[in-house]
């Protein structure tokens, strides 16, 4: 009988412990909101031209490894970056003069659209060989990744992406490779992240083949490694696929071969089930190019009569505007006179929607068959990013990334992208976030640096900015507890330094809530005690 008393006795206490304990908490109180990546692929082209303020992340591409790979790959074919190398040269990171140009203007550009974005250097590519050698010893190991520090160090990088097209697989014999290339990626990566160190980024470029994971990597040890992975969830229509960046499998046009079936889906959840981390995941597409499938060029009879309505419909040509803008200008319920081998076609072209692969087609039919159907081309815009930034925040991916800025016509994907996961750098909310994050009843002296670096940012803005940031008492509230501390004196407790209408404990502002919880759950146990005693 006493044990069970006291075990209503704990639980009517502990309970009343919990609802005051709940009813005290600021009513502020929240997640902090989840901060996306956008992250672009520069290949080429003006640098110029491209607005820094909508993206995180920019990877330059690319650097390449001085290799004597041609002297051996036998059947691999002549690479773009086969150069004849010292041998103290060999297994280092080089890059063109305009890649050097590029970099330290992008560095320029940055400090005037973006302070924040992150900038690195992307060695490797299709084609690109090097790797193999690179990661063989312990010897070119250690090179490799020092190189990769000097590259870091000569144009303030924030990091080094690999994209090595494959490991072990060798690009299905474009470079030379070999099966210990599986565990001598994972011994590159570990070295090159002990010379970088771990305030450095260490990405990759993932590959959208199963066996990326499952075969040619060891992968759990690899993700464990990087920081991100930007997996190329793109390319898929070379073989019998009509999509070149499906988000699911097409109903109304399903791949003729089922081996052939990728994905943005079936991709992502391969590495998710091989346990990397979702945050750890950024997916990618393609910008400017449309994917013409292979399937269609499969058709021999067709395929040509296409090909001269495309051209004859000015689409082809017209680089001004982008895709979406194109198609609705020259394509979408046009019908254009294609002649081949002397004899002309009438072929109509129409605008749809796949809902499963969330990507806008063109479809066609031909004046002498009307009733057939056939796919032309399918492409990205505002409302397939939409469903990608859907899919990124269901499954709470890292974000997205893209191939590549020179492809985007005005910049209209990534602005758009930028707008969808709330990536545009806005320096008046650099500034609220950052005051917000302040945890001033917690501050030592370690956090002075962060602190007036907050004070640098909102010193920078513009008098019409500063008087959109509404909580800078908390930040001046947190100055003077720095100050105090640096004087060796015990900090006043500001009164309300977030402005969030929450006031400090010491206030009596939560009483009313506390207190009367407090009494309901005291007459509780003394009612329990009580009835007990009469008994």
């Amino acid at each position: 009988m006493k044990k069970s008393l006291a075990r209503k006795l704990t639980a009517c206490i502990l309970t009343v412990a919990m609802l005051a304990g709940l009813a005290s908490m600021p009513a502020s109180a929240s997640a902090p909101e989840k901060e996306y990546m956008n992250l672009a692929y520069i290949y080429g082209g003006n640098v110029e031209n491209y607005d820094y303020s909508v993206v995180t992340h920019v990877n330059y591409s690319f650097g390449l490894i001085y290799n004597k790979e041609y002297t051996y790959a036998g059947n691999a074919k002549e690479s773009w970056n086969t150069v004849d190398v010292n041998p103290e040269l060999e297994h280092t990171v080089y890059v063109s003069e305009k890649a050097a140009a590029d970099m330290d203007r992008i560095n320029e550009l940055k400090e005037e659209q973006n302070p924040d974005l992150k900038m690195l250097l992307s060695v490797g590519g299709w084609d690109a060989r090097g790797f193999t050698d690179a990661a063989a010893t312990a010897e070119s190991r250690a090179k490799f990744a020092q190189s990769c520090k000097e590259m870091i160090d000569r144009f303030d990088l924030a990091g080094i992406d690999l994209d090595w097209e494959y490991p072990v697989n060798a690009g299905w014999g474009e470079i030379a490779g070999k099966p210990e290339d599986k565990q001598n990626f994972t011994l590159l990566l570990k070295e090159i992240r002990s010379v970088i160190g771990d305030d450095k980024l260490l990405t990759i470029a993932g590959g959208a083949n199963d066996n990326f994971a499952l075969a040619w990597t060891e992968f759990q040890e690899v993700y464990e490694i990087l920081d991100f992975i930007n997996v190329m969830t793109y390319d898929f229509h070379h073989e019998t696929c009509y999509f070149g960046y499906g988000l699911y499998a097409s109903q109304d046009w399903p791949t003729r071969d089922a081996v052939s079936e990728y994905n943005v889906d079936r991709v992502i959840h391969n590495y998710l089930n091989n346990g990397c981390p979702p945050e750890k995941l950024n997916i990618g597409y393609t910008t400017g190019a449309v994917n013409l499938p292979n399937a269609l060029r499969d058709e021999a009879s067709r395929w040509p009569i296409l090909n001269a309505a495309l051209r004859a419909s000015g689409f082809s040509s017209d680089r001004t505007i982008d895709t979406n803008a194109r198609v609705d200008k020259y394509l979408d319920g046009k019908t254009v006179e294609a002649t081949v081998d002397d004899e002309t076609y009438r072929v109509t072209f129409k605008k749809e929607w796949d809902a499963r692969a969330a990507l806008h087609t063109v479809v066609a039919t031909i004046a002498d068959d009307p009733d057939t159907k056939l796919f032309v081309m399918s492409y990205i815009d505002a409302d397939g990013l939409d469903a990608r930034a859907n899919y990124i925040k269901r499954y709470n991916l890292g974000g997205s990334f893209f191939w590549q800025y020179g492809g985007d016509t005005n910049c209209v994907l990534t602005s758009h992208m930028a707008e969808v996961l709330g990536t545009k750098y806005d320096p008046v909310s650099k500034v609220v976030k950052s005051i917000d994050a302040i945890d001033t009843d917690n501050l030592t002296l370690e956090d002075a640096d962060a602190v007036a670096a907050i004070r640098a940012d909102y010193e920078a803005l513009t008098d019409e900015q500063k008087a959109q940031i509404t909580n800078l008492d908390k930040l001046t509230a947190a100055e003077a507890v720095l100050a105090e501390l640096a004087k060796g004196e015990e900090p006043v407790k500001p009164a309300d330094p977030d402005n969030s209408g929450t006031k400090s404990p010491d206030t009596g502002d939560n009483m009313p809530i506390v207190l009367p919880i407090a009494m309901i759950g005291a007459a509780i146990v003394s009612l329990l005690i009580k009835r007990r005693l009469c008994r």
